[in-house]
């Protein structure tokens, strides 16, 4: 993660990972419990009934318990993308896959308040030269400030495409207008906007504050 020796930004650098860390421990956490208890119900229904007559039904809770290791393997695999994000400060990278990993990640958070949260990635945008792990904590407090803002039954788009001989990843909210800035933010916009002018890129809010966007300008 890209450093400028600024005491603030390390702090909500700390805070980024911490929170990150935090989610996913608490989703796996609630897979393998759910998976332990699919397995324990199977397991004391065979010993009741040795003869397993419910085969069709044991064979379905099985599924259940191989989607939820699955999903449990895709979170292992997300986190441990995200870690090897921090071991450059830059990279060529591709966007859409730092944002595909964020997301993963931070469902947890928008589920927590009740807030719908869906991504809309352009699969033509080129890899760019910079740092994805600073990327990802740019959008994750500009997307937590958001969530935090909505009330529940609120939706967020997070989008990203090439535009203007750049990347423009944009966070819009629906439900009702959050007044954004630092009252709902975990992180400072002055910090944020300091990680922004390192990466070279330009935070732009529209003017009713249903909107956020990001604009790259990173080398191909």
């Amino acid at each position: 993660m890209h450093d400028t020796n600024m005491p603030d930004q390390v702090k909500y650098q700390k805070l980024f990972m911490g929170i990150i860390l935090a989610s996913f421990t608490h989703e796996l956490r609630n897979q393998l419990a759910t998976v332990k208890e699919l397995s324990g119900l199977q397991q004391d229904r065979i010993a009741v009934d040795r003869t397993v007559q419910d085969v069709p039904g044991l064979v379905t809770a099985l599924k259940s318990v191989d989607e939820q290791v699955d999903h449990a393997i895709q979170l292992i695999s997300f986190l441990n993308r995200f870690a090897h994000r921090m071991d450059s400060e830059e990279s060529f990278y591709s966007v859409v896959n730092a944002l595909d990993e964020l997301m993963v990640l931070v469902r947890r958070l928008a589920r927590q308040k009740s807030v719908m949260l869906e991504t809309d990635f352009a699969a033509s945008i080129p890899r760019i030269v910079g740092s994805p792990a600073d990327l990802q904590m740019l959008v994750f407090f500009l997307l937590d400030e958001k969530i935090r803002g909505l009330p529940p039954g609120g939706t967020i788009l997070v989008r990203a495409r090439e535009e203007h001989g750049g990347v423009m990843v944009t966070i819009g909210s629906s439900g009702a207008a959050p007044e954004g800035g630092d009252h709902d933010s975990r992180c400072p916009r002055s910090v944020l906007l300091s990680v922004a002018g390192a990466m070279g890129a330009e935070v732009i809010d529209s003017d009713d504050g249903q909107e956020t966007g990001i604009v790259l300008r990173g080398a191909w």
